[in-house]
């Protein structure tokens, strides 16, 4: 999705980014902060955009709500320091490994977590190259599974 139909969200606020950040306990991932700080809070980018921070805008669900609803409560069930990027439907979220190097892209489904070789900034390229970064997420030799969890029950797989 290039914008919602609204076209681009303003920018996200400091203020916005660190009240997130202080909820979610860790700071968000260099690139994801400066994606909602300079380009616009969400809605753009693959899948149905980037989630934004704050009050999310034009109703959309919130990095943050994403992450406390993806947990449920459970900070265990994803790895430390991983924030909500995107949603891909069905089930799909696209998050990053805030304090990794590279911004490690995972991915979670109804089956368990997956790892992606590229980063967030390889993605984001890919994504403004025109690739397809869905199938980049479903390519099993790019992205294998590292937690065998549902999101949803909670299940060991």
């Amino acid at each position: 999705m290039l914008a919602g139909p609204g076209g681009l969200c303003p920018p996200a606020t400091l203020k916005q980014v660190a009240a997130t950040e202080k909820a979610l306990g860790f700071p968000l991932h260099e690139t994801h902060r400066e994606l909602l700080l300079r380009v616009a809070n969400g809605g753009f980018g693959p899948g149905y955009g980037l989630l934004g921070v704050g009050t999310a805008p034009r109703g959309e669900t919130s990095c943050l709500a994403t992450w406390r609803r993806l947990n449920g409560g459970d900070t265990s069930i994803f790895p430390a320091e991983t924030a909500p990027l995107w949603d891909f439907g069905c089930a799909c979220w696209v998050l990053v490994h805030a304090t990794s190097p590279a911004g490690t892209i995972r991915y979670t489904t109804s089956y368990g977590v997956y790892e992606l070789q590229e980063g967030i900034c390889e993605i984001m390229t890919a994504w403004l190259e025109g690739r397809e970064v869905y199938e980049m997420l479903f390519d099993k030799k790019r992205a294998p599974m590292k937690w065998g969890i549902n999101p949803f029950t909670k299940e060991r797989l």
